[in-house]
């Protein structure tokens, strides 16, 4: 690998870029002499801690050991960063890196003047002085406004090139040498532009210069004297070799028009000279010409407030010339000069993107490739507005179009749609497809979804459901398609899509033909148990077509009596296997038909079933009372745990006596149970008759995960289900959010009311950018179990890693079988059994606390445990947040878990064998090149090295991390559950749990401070 560019980052670390272009920071390992080694693995910059800053030769390697060497332009080159302590300085050789730091001594300043001989070179300003110079040396040029440590190259013993990027000529009033030999800095003023000394060649600023063209747009330099342009920040050499053209420009061009400056050195002075252009120079559409002057044109990028200009842009007609899957051409009504092509999706609101195009007098060529580079697999149609921020040839300045198909481009819908392009990604209905479209109102799109999506939107077929009816073992469907298309296609099949995004599995089915017209076709279907099925859920389709495709059509439409029918109790329409799973169908938040497949829960009986009808009229024959008690219900995961946010935010309500008629649900088995002892009189078993009532007469729903934890996750048309989509819900959350998206905590999902967000970056960032929701319904109070969060790691005889890999959605139904072949599996097995992670860890006195999610709870045995140093958990064998306390670190991938490690200021490794896939399916809402907090590897053998690192300097957080903190988290003062609990108290009106304070509420309050002191001291005492 070559290294052709070098930069310091704005915090002053280091940034390599190779020979194509790439930053390749994040692959290179730097190498001491000492052995140490520094790396910042998938990271964009590198830092040497400041210890080992002072005069270093290293030398740098690939992730696999092989050197990397210098480009020519890099050799000899000194870049320099200056603070206000110290003055670093890095330089290359052909093989070797060196770097030093020196103290900024400004008590030590000396100023000698030694003017000294100035030239032009290149676009370097030259120096020459009169004797030969030893390092440490730097060069300093002040301008009007700055003062600007610039790197240089050494020419020779005594001559040396600055460079000057983004210091204007005009504007430098001295050049100062830097010595620091002998730990004393001394300034040597080795040219100067003074005030008088600018009067005295006044005149030679305003000397003529001739600059003359050849035919080919090559300069001809007859003057006596070196030139230098300058164009905005850029500087370049006036040679022979300087040609207005578009090499030139690729180079040189600034966003605006600039003008094109000369300077030549006058009485040893930088002087900026008029010039006279030869009448030989071509006219361009890179340049023109005014008051002698060429202006060199910008790319008139658009600047201010861009979605007010978008909104107000008026249409430009452009024509389609050509369109294929790969690119479009389209046709200006006059000559271009610059463009930009920008797009746009959500209502014209942002974010904006500018495309890459290639332009020919009046035609414009767009690449299919370079519309979309976050492609994501949204199950939806995604509209991309085009607009153009265009100048036409002579106009002076650039206007803004949104641009519309003329009505005699000759392209069709048809072969639109033909042309379509599938993207990179995405298998079965989540294949994604990009084509051009023209909307209603004649505006250009680009249109973005799965095929069913682009095959409604562009031939406006739809399928209806019109009848359903169960029989024994199977559903009968009657549905109607209506749309284009039907004179040339035949239905082929009805077919269920399962929602696995990484591999979705296709059931087809065979269709009746009932009635037929050109527009209209009636068929009916029979969705059996003969096919085969995973978890979960299944979308309904119609295919069309012919011998050349296959054109799905989701069945998005129901008539109200199927409506009605699909609106009962799930027991009232599933069918059952013999395997103890049931399929029934139900309606997608989007009012599509679908089905659900899935194991039957062991609480789904008839005794239940029964008891939640029983329960259900109680409630309605007290209900007045009932609903003044102001029940607040609070619950985990499943109603099966009692550690998370829930729990300690019950807890402290509990024992701080803050509303007595708040109670807390979980099931009897739980191994948790017993962490509520003391607070029996406040505990609903689930499924008991008094959950059911108090889940009935509940005004709020506080809880760590959405409300239907508190019941069944898969039910929605219950009496209960229907009872709760009623009912308010604070949510505490699980974990903070970024690492990954959660789209069904999203306001439009209707689910969460109020929002418990853990800093203010989640409740600003997340919560209301990202998920929708408005300033009043997010509140920022830190996560209740932090309240109890200390640093425990004493508590252990050893230093113990946490590791707890998350589940994978591609991974429900799978098969033991399937499982052993997946990648996760292999990946976590390879990790597990490595030799040198068990010697290092044995070495120094360390173990692997390994946990698994609870749908592992099948695979958990498939895992090769070696307990000599690694300790195997499944869900609630311990306390999770305890064992979080007692770890020295954690290893997870994409788990909202690692943030309680980052909370208690302990390194954190993302092991991210399968980023690509994850970000396919899963998506983020943070960057993962930049926003993460720990190291990222790819693989066990780079999970293991980093976990070496940390093992050697003692499990120490690295300070990048750490200094990630203050952005993400500002609750550390164990206050976070009054926080909430004022919070709530807040939002009453929000929540609907105003209530009146009546002498019975007030009785009863007493009575259960008085009941839970008696119990408190039966406890105690036995």
């Amino acid at each position: 690998m070559i290294v052709k560019e070098f930069n310091y980052t704005p915090k002053g670390n280091l940034d390599f870029i190779d020979d194509t272009g790439q930053d390749v920071t994040g692959e290179i390992n730097i190498l001491f002499p000492s052995g140490k080694v520094i790396n910042n693995f998938n990271h964009k910059y590198n830092k040497i801690p400041e210890e080992m800053w002072g005069y270093r030769e290293v030398t740098l390697t690939d992730k696999h050991g092989r050197q990397l060497f210098f480009d020519d332009s890099l050799i000899n080159t000194y870049f320099t960063n200056e603070t206000e302590q110290t003055l670093k300085y890095v330089f290359f050789r052909a093989d070797v890196m060196c770097f030093g730091i020196y103290p900024n001594n400004d008590n030590k300043l000396i100023n000698l003047n030694k003017k000294e001989k100035i030239f032009f070179e290149g676009n370097y300003l030259g120096v020459k002085v009169p004797y030969k110079m030893e390092m440490p040396y730097f060069f300093e040029v002040f301008t009007e406004n700055s003062v600007n440590l610039v790197n240089y190259r050494k020419k020779s013993d005594n001559e040396y090139l600055l460079d000057l990027t983004s210091i204007d000529l005009n504007e430098i009033k001295s050049i100062y040498f830097k010595d620091y030999k002998f730990n004393r800095q001394i300034n040597y003023c080795i040219y100067e532009n003074k005030d008088e000394a600018y009067q005295q060649i006044e005149n030679s600023k305003y000397d003529q210069v001739k600059l003359e063209f050849t035919e080919d747009e090559r300069f001809s330099n007859k003057n006596d004297c070196q030139l230098m342009g300058q164009l905005g920040e850029n500087h370049f050499s006036i040679d022979e070799n300087f040609r207005l053209d578009e090499s030139f420009l690729k180079e040189y061009r600034d966003k605006s028009d600039k003008s094109l400056e000369v300077f030549a050195i006058k009485q040893g002075k930088i002087s900026q000279v008029n010039y006279s252009i030869s009448s030989n120079l071509k006219k361009s559409n890179l340049y023109y010409l005014f008051k002698n002057n060429i202006i060199i044109l910008g790319s008139r990028v658009v600047t201010g407030d861009l979605k007010k200009k978008i909104v107000a842009a008026e249409p430009l007609k452009v024509s389609l010339e050509s369109v294929s899957d790969k690119y479009i051409e389209l046709v200006f009504p006059e000559k271009i000069w610059t463009l930009q092509i920008i797009t746009t999706s959500n209502n014209l609101k942002g974010p904006f993107s500018e495309i890459p195009n290639n332009i020919i007098e009046n035609k414009v060529h767009i690449e299919f490739n370079d519309v979309f580079n976050d492609l994501g697999v949204v199950n939806g149609v995604r509209n991309m507005n085009i607009f153009a921020n265009v100048s036409f040839e002579n106009e002076r300045s650039s206007s803004l179009y949104k641009l519309q198909l003329a009505n005699n481009n000759g392209i069709n819908k048809y072969q639109l749609f033909d042309n379509r392009r599938p993207l990179p990604g995405g298998v079965g209905k989540y294949q994604q497809y990009i084509q051009v479209f023209k909307q209603e109102n004649t505006d250009l799109i680009f249109l973005k979804g799965p095929l069913h999506n682009l095959v409604n939107k562009t031939f406006n077929l739809e399928a209806q459901v019109k009848s359903l009816k169960r029989e024994q073992d199977s559903y009968k469907l009657t549905l109607q398609v209506e749309g284009e298309l039907l004179d040339k296609c035949n239905i082929q099949s009805v077919r269920l899509i399962n929602r696995n995004i990484l591999n979705p599995k296709e059931n087809d089915y065979t269709v009746n033909i009932i009635s037929e017209n050109e527009d209209s076709v009636v068929i009916d279907s029979i969705i059996d148990l003969e096919h085969s099925y995973i978890p979960f859920y299944w979308d309904l389709f119609v295919v069309l077509g012919n011998e050349n495709i296959n054109l799905p059509i989701q069945v998005s439409k129901l008539t109200d009596s199927v409506k009605d029918l699909v609106d009962v109790d799930v027991f009232e329409k599933e069918i059952r296997t013999a395997v103890n799973t049931i399929l029934y169908p139900y309606v997608t938040a989007g009012g599509s038909l679908a089905f659900t497949y899935r194991n039957i829960e062991p609480y789904e009986n008839e005794v239940n079933f029964n008891r939640e009808i029983k329960a259900y009229n109680v409630y309605n024959h007290f209900k007045k009372y009932l609903d003044k008690k102001n029940i607040w219900i609070v619950f985990e995961k499943n109603s099966f745990g009692a550690h998370d946010n829930a729990f300690h935010f019950f807890k402290y309500m509990y024992e701080n006596e803050k509303h007595p008629n708040t109670y807390y649900v979980i099931r009897k088995d739980s191994p948790e149970y017993k962490n509520l002892s003391k607070m029996q009189d406040r505990v609903l078993v689930y499924m008991s008759f008094k959950y059911f009532l108090y889940m009935f007469s509940a005004r709020v729903f506080i809880s760590s995960d959405t409300k239907f934890h508190a019941y069944n996750l898969q039910r929605r048309d219950s009496l209960l289900a229907k009872s709760m989509l009623q009912k308010k819900n604070v949510f505490l959350q699980h974990g903070m959010n970024g690492i990954k998206k959660v789209p069904v905590f999203h306001k439009k999902r209707g689910l969460l009311d109020l929002i418990i967000a853990p800093s203010d970056f989640e409740r600003d960032n997340i919560n209301i950018k990202k998920w929708g929701y408005s300033p009043n319904e997010v509140v920022a109070t830190g996560y209740a179990r932090w309240d109890s969060y200390i640093d425990k790691t004493d508590e252990l005889s050893y230093h113990q890693i946490f590791m707890m890999p998350t589940w994978r959605k591609s991974m429900e139904g799978m098969s033991r079988e399937e499982f052993l072949k997946t990648r996760f599996y292999k990946e976590y097995q390879a990790f597990l059994k490595s030799p040198k992670l068990k010697e290092v860890l044995k070495a120094n006195n360390t173990r692997l606390a390994f946990f698994l999610h609870p749908y592992f709870k099948n695979y958990v045995d498939l895992f090769d445990i070696d307990e000599s140093f690694t300790d195997k958990y499944g869900y609630l064998d311990v306390d999770m947040g305890n064992e979080i306390m007692k770890s020295s670190m954690m290893i997870s991938d994409y788990s909202s878990v690692v943030w309680d490690m980052f909370y208690l200021e302990k390194p954190v490794i993302f092991y991210q064998f399968d980023q690509e896939d994850y970000l396919k399916s899963e998506g983020a809402y943070l960057n993962y090149e930049k926003d993460l907090f720990g190291d990222v590897v790819f693989n066990s053998d780079q999970a293991v090295d980093s976990i070496i690192k940390y093992v050697e300097n003692g499990f120490s957080e690295e300070n990048q991390y750490s200094a990630m903190r203050k952005k993400y988290m500002n609750f550390h003062d164990h206050q976070n559950s009054e926080r909430i609990y004022q919070a709530i108290l807040s939002k009453k009106k929000l929540l609907g749990i105003e209530n009146k304070w009546t002498l019975l509420r007030r009785v009863s309050r007493k009575l259960w401070k008085l009941k839970k002191k008696i119990l408190n001291y039966n406890s105690n005492t036995n």
